[in-house]
Order: structure tokens, then C-alpha cells, then sequence
């Protein structure tokens, strides 16, 4: 019998005796050891509350149960797992599908029988409650906090240092800096990216890190700085806000001005949008060499796809950081319009999709990628694996799973029958349409952005089989689609 351990804690019980990692994991591992078990793996979700859906160590956990890893799942408690009642029996069922088994060793039930299904949902009930009145509790004592002048966040603002008293005092470098950015943004005509920009000019940076230094500000930071009125002495808890305790680094008088300027620059963006340029590749270019988004920008002189990696202080080994849209867009056009189905197109699909030989070989090297990046993962914590590099991998295997996808026979006869008919449609299409039409076949289009020219693009699983008709990769460095 193979078992897989999952621990989990929350940052409030970390220090909880019987809550802590390694307090979980030495049960779990000695009840292995008394039924003579063997440990396929251990997963640890550190400082995650149970009521998030999302956990990278659970979803690990999941995709390997899929892949029929191991035959047990034990934790310490069933909260540990879930205690959200409807996301635990979600997952429970999902593991009994993939005939994996489930054991609570402090509860001590069996969950495949009658009565252990019954002691499930009563204990998830009970956890369920007990985190909705823990909610509760919480933004209760939140709102008093609030109502008293007291920050709830428990990171210190930028801004901001934390005196020995425990207050929150204005540091005076980056105190300059919000003062700048509210100043500057109150006086109309300048957007987030321009006093990002100014910023970074005059030296100052933001709080985050990454390996190669503090990173610079960015148009989000920038907005998220904005946003924030506890410059003006004030504390915001939901949709209510309250006067601080804390020095104020701006004046209430000039809070409110950038917010009415914010105000009138969302109704003007709003009004523009209507009639402003339509990005044919908005949302689907991506860097060949970083894999980061490209950015849609118009400028004086044109517009332009835009890496912003450096500026995010992301490493990019590109020397050009910008292609015309004319340029990239040419290119697509050209490449939609030429494409042409065989005859025989149907039987082709037919032929190709109920290849019970091609299925299998696609469900193993999908079982491969995913150990790939679960063994990535774990060297990217343990081995000293450095960020860069750990994206980079990971986005190269995320998009050979996303080629591996294998679309039903319907959804491909749906997406040959556009293709059949794309050609004189794209000619006669506006941008907005054309738009449409390249997010409905496509999920990413690379660049190069040295060469100005589209390297590889990634279709949507149904139109991929369709263009394997022409027997040609999706590298347009080697032979086009």
C-alpha cells in the first residue's frame, strides 16, 4: 500500500501544539509504520487557510491521485484537508473516482462505508461551522480595529516604519515618494505608468525583491499605491474608512483630489474605449525568450507590443523590447488567411481522434509532464532552483500540457467547419472581429522580438488537430501551421 501525507497549516497555527508540520507529519509517518505502509510522497501546504480553494501542495496531491500514484490519502484531521463542507466532499468523491482511498487518523473512520459517510458530513458540517463563526469573529474584531484607528494589514505599508512602540511612523524617503506620486496624479493628464516612470527616475523603489534587487514601480503598483487612503490618516475596513491613529503622509484635501481625478479618468477611459485602437493580439503575444506578456501601447508615432519584463525586474535576454503592431499583425493575417483544409479533412479527424494507440501515448507523456513539474516544484524549494529559471521550465512544460490536450470529435468537426469558411470571412472581418476570431483559435502567439517577426504560436486544443492535417508543427520558425 502506497500513502501520500498531507499536512497543512495556517499562519495563526503555526505555533499551535499538534497544528505544526512537523508535529502532523511525524503521526502520519509512525501510523504508516504501525500498518507497514510505504510513503509515496508528502505534501505541505505551510501557512494556508482551509477555506482557500486554491493550495499548490492539494492540487499536486489531486493531479497525482488522478495519475493513480499512490492508494491512501492520510492527514492528521479532516480540517486539515477541508473545511469547506461542500469543497471536502468535492474531493473526497474525486478520490474515490480515482479509486484512491481516505483516512483521517484522528477521526479513525472509514469513509467508504454508510456510517463513515454519515460521520463525514457531520464532521464537515461542525468544521464548517466552526470557520464561518471563526469569519465572523475575525472581521469583527477587524472592524473594531479599524473603528479604533488601527491598521489590520499585517504588512507596514510603503511609506511607513514600525516604531518601537508598535506605531506606525512615516520614513522620510519613501514618505517623498507617495507625496510625489499623489501630487502628480492630482494635477490631471497623467496616468499610472507616467508616475511609475517618475518614480523609478528619482530613485525611489518599491518593497519587493527578487534576486536581482528591489523591483522597480510598475502602472499596478502605482495604482494600488493611489488607492490606498491610509496616506490620508485614514483606516478602510470593506467599504467603511475611519480615522487613523497613524501620521498622515498626505493631507485629507489632496486625497480627495486624486480621487475625483480618478474618478473623471475612469469615465474618460470609459468614453474613449469605444472608439479607441483595437489590438488584434491583445492578451495572446508573449515574449520567446521570457515568456511574458506582451504589453499593447500606442505612442506618437504608431503603436507598439511592448515587453515591460525589465521594468518588473524580470531578466530578459532580449535587446529589443518593442515591435510595431502593423509588423506582428501582418504576419497573423497572412498566416490565418493562407491556411487551407484538405479534402479529406473529416475521415482525417475521425481517423486521427479514435486512435486508441495515440490516446495512450498521450495520456503517458502527459503523466511525465506532470511529474516534471512536481518534481520542479520541489527543486525550485529544496534544490535552489532560482526563480528565473524555475519559470522558465514551468512555462515550457504548461504549454506541451496545453498541446496535449485531446478536444472532443464534435468540438474539432465544430472548429473545422469555421476554418473551412475563415478565409473570405477574415477578409471581409473588422479589427474587432479579427480579434475574436484569433482568441477563439489561438491561446498564445510568441514573438521574437530581436527578429520582429512571430516565432511559435499555440493553438486551442480543437483547431491543434486540424492543423496537424497539414502534417506541419506549430513553429513558424521552422515551417509555419
Amino acid at each position: 500500500m502506497k500513502a501520500a501525507l498531507y499536512v497543512r497549516v495556517s499562519t495563526t497555527e503555526q505555533a499551535e501544539e499538534g497544528h505544526s508540520i512537523e508535529a502532523q507529519l511525524d503521526l502520519l509517518r509512525a501510523h504508516c509504520a504501525r500498518m507497514a505502509w510505504e510513503i509515496a510522497d508528502e505534501y505541505v501546504d505551510a501557512g494556508v487557510s482551509g477555506k482557500r480553494e486554491v493550495r499548490p501542495q492539494l492540487g499536486a496531491l489531486m493531479r497525482d491521485a488522478k495519475a493513480r500514484r499512490f492508494d491512501v490519502v492520510i492527514v492528521h484531521k479532516l480540517d486539515r484537508f477541508y473545511r469547506n463542507l461542500r469543497a471536502l466532499l468535492d474531493a473526497l468523491e474525486r478520490l474515490a473516482g480515482y479509486d484512491v482511498a481516505f483516512l483521517s487518523i484522528s477521526e479513525s473512520f472509514d469513509f467508504s462505508t454508510p456510517w463513515g459517510k454519515l460521520a463525514l458530513v457531520m464532521l464537515g458540517t461542525l468544521a464548517e461551522i466552526y470557520l464561518d463563526n471563526l469569519s465572523a469573529e475575525t472581521s469583527k474584531g477587524k472592524r473594531q480595529r479599524a473603528k479604533e484607528g488601527l491598521a489590520n494589514a499585517s504588512i507596514v505599508p510603503y511609506g511607513y516604519l514600525r516604531a518601537e512602540d508598535g506605531r506606525l511612523i512615516p520614513e522620510p524617503f519613501e514618505a517623498g515618494g507617495v507625496r510625489l506620486a499623489f501630487e502628480t496624479y492630482a494635477q490631471g493628464n497623467v496616468s499610472a505608468w507616467d508616475i511609475a516612470t517618475l518614480l523609478n527616475q528619482q530613485g525611489h523603489r518599491t518593497r519587493q525583491t527578487t534576486r536581482f534587487g528591489s523591483r522597480p514601480w510598475s502602472k499596478d503598483t502605482v495604482t494600488c499605491l493611489l488607492r490606498n487612503p491610509f496616506y490620508a490618516g485614514l483606516v478602510r475596513h470593506g467599504k467603511e474608512t475611519y480615522p487613523g491613529q497613524h501620521e498622515a503622509i498626505i493631507s485629507r484635501e489632496l486625497w480627495e483630489k486624486a480621487e475625483t481625478m480618478r474618478a473623471e479618468r475612469s469615465l474618460r477611459g470609459r468614453t474613449f474605449y469605444e472608439s479607441s485602437r483595437i489590438y488584434l493580439l491583445s492578451g495572446l503575444l508573449r515574449c520567446d525568450q521570457c515568456g511574458e506578456t506582451l504589453r499593447c501601447q500606442s505612442a506618437r508615432y504608431g503603436a507598439y507590443y511592448r515587453d515591460t519584463s525589465k521594468e518588473r525586474g524580470i531578466a530578459c535576454p532580449c535587446k529589443a523590447s518593442s515591435v510595431r503592431t502593423e509588423v506582428i499583425d501582418a504576419q497573423i493575417s497572412e498566416l490565418v488567411s493562407s491556411f487551407r483544409l484538405p479534402d479529406a479533412w473529416q475521415e482525417w479527424v475521425l481517423a486521427e481522434l479514435q486512435a486508441t494507440d495515440e490516446q495512450a501515448a498521450l495520456e503517458a507523456e502527459r503523466g511525465r509532464l506532470q511529474e516534471r513539474l512536481r518534481r520542479l516544484a520541489k527543486a525550485y524549494i529544496e534544490a535552489g532552483l532560482t526563480e528565473a529559471e524555475y519559470e522558465r521550465e514551468r512555462r515550457d512544460i504548461l504549454v506541451r500540457l496545453a498541446e496535449l490536450q485531446s478536444p472532443k470529435v464534435d468540438s474539432v468537426l465544430d472548429a473545422g467547419r469555421f476554418l473551412a469558411t475563415l478565409g473570405p470571412v477574415w477578409e471581409r472581418a473588422t479589427d474587432k472581429e479579427r480579434r475574436d476570431i484569433l482568441r477563439l483559435i489561438f491561446e498564445a502567439v510568441y514573438v521574437d522580438l530581436d527578429a520582429q517577426r512571430v516565432s511559435r504560436v499555440i493553438s486551442k486544443p480543437a483547431f491543434e488537430v486540424l492543423f496537424r492535417t497539414r502534417g506541419k508543427k506549430n513553429d513558424l520558425t521552422e515551417t509555419g501551421l
